[in-house]
């Protein structure tokens, strides 16, 4: 049986390196999102409410 050549280790490993940096990417998008959410439901409730938090404001 022949040796794989080299260069499909080489793909796979740079491909599963990619997968985990668009991962991470992906992660830190919906993240950032949750937050701006919070901000914006938190927002909507001080409105509401009529209070102002100085320190959710960013």
């Amino acid at each position: 049986m022949r040796r794989a050549p080299f260069y499909i280790f080489e793909y796979v490993r740079v491909s599963t390196f990619l997968c985990s940096l668009w991962e991470q990417q992906l992660l830190t998008v919906l993240l950032k999102r949750k937050e701006n959410y919070n901000i914006l439901l938190n927002r909507i409730q001080q409105a509401i409410t009529g209070t102002i938090n100085p320190r959710n404001y960013p």
